[in-house]
């Protein structure tokens, strides 16, 4: 019986609930108010177009006056007038929406929202290894480890920029909260990236302290394979830097050196390699693993092939799959299509 009883109870109690008038459903609401001002977007950059929706617990909008003020201008008016766009203004200028809601059964309500625009940039970095000459971005490799820093373009009502220091910072990543590196000041994060395949989610908000100004980004790094590009070590002019082998070379000298270069791995001091000459290991010395120099024998020709593995072996996870491999065949000793006739050091 005393479980019958709750289970009355318990059925009482919700119907009471649900017999409550819409007018309890209004404190739902900020502070109570009875119309809601939705903007889209929430946040606005510099001369964004935004969309701006009224709505109501309280009273049916739709049948309702509605009356739009764009920085104390009036800008609509009509019965179910419930959305306007508008420009927001530059960075920091206040644009100030007010709506007024004239209801046959509820009364006249009124409701402001205020935006004050800004922006910000996200600039991230990879740890990988690019080449000294290499002029481009290092990119972000599987597991890299990646550094992204905030630059804010905030402005207060006096018209002067606010500086980066005095900002709240709430960074994101993969959709996860990031509490050890956001708070005040915190512009710049550290986070590893993604596996192979995948791609790095960074978001940021942005705000003031007292939040009358905030701003969001989101970011999307990608992952790149690692590559390998192979180079002429000349004797008397060096490296040829300035122009990468191709799938094949033609040798006029006995004698050729191959230097290769390694892009986008997070640590080449740990690095696993191994060359090939026609698909035997060919031994190198250790410190200088991304040179080969191959001789070609007295008397023959034909082409061989040369080739190079290399791979990660970080113990950091996602690392191992940090890995390339480049190849390369050689034609020596005028026409022939001979395999060998070199040995290589």
């Amino acid at each position: 019986m005393p479980h019958k009883l709750n289970t009355i109870f318990f059925l009482l109690c919700s119907a009471v609930f649900l017999a409550m008038p819409a007018l309890g459903f209004a404190a739902l609401l900020p502070n109570g108010e009875p119309l809601l001002i939705i903007a889209n977007p929430e946040n606005p950059k510099p001369f964004d177009t935004v969309t701006a929706r009224v709505e109501s617990f309280r009273f049916d909008v739709s049948r309702s006056v509605i009356t739009w003020y764009v920085n104390g201008k009036k800008t609509a008016s009509g019965i179910g007038k419930t959305q306007i766009s508008f420009s927001a203004g530059g960075g920091g200028k206040e644009t100030t929406v007010e709506v007024v809601a004239q209801s046959e059964t509820s009364g006249v309500f009124n409701q402001t929202l205020v935006f004050r625009p800004a922006d910000v940039a996200l600039l991230w970095e990879a740890d990988t290894y690019t080449p000294p000459f290499y002029q481009g971005k290092a990119l972000a490799s599987s597991a890299a480890r990646i550094k992204i820093t905030a630059f804010p373009e905030f402005t207060d009502s006096s018209g002067r920029a606010v500086s980066p220091r005095n900002l709240v910072y709430q960074w994101q990543v993969d959709g996860s909260n990031l509490p050890n590196q956001s708070g005040y000041g915190a512009r710049t994060i550290t986070v590893t990236g993604a596996r192979i395949y995948r791609d790095t989610e960074i978001s940021v908000e942005v705000s003031s302290v007292d939040r009358s100004i905030v701003a969001q980004k989101i970011l999307i790094i990608p992952s790149t394979d690692p590559k390998l590009v192979l180079y002429e070590n000349h004797p008397l002019e060096g490296v040829k830097y300035s122009q990468a082998l191709s799938s094949s070379f033609s040798l006029s000298e006995p004698e050729v050196s191959i230097r290769a270069e390694p892009y986008f791995f997070s640590d080449i001091g740990t690095l696993d390699y191994g060359w090939f000459l026609n698909n035997e290991p060919v031994t190198v010395d250790r410190n200088e693993w991304n040179n080969i120099t191959l001789r070609q024998e007295s008397g023959s020709a034909g082409v061989s092939r040369v080739s190079l593995d290399v791979r990660g072996i970080s113990g950091i996870r996602g690392r191992i799959l940090q890995n390339a491999a480049a190849a390369l065949l050689i034609y020596f000793g005028g026409q022939g299509a001979g395999a060998g006739g070199f040995f290589g050091q």
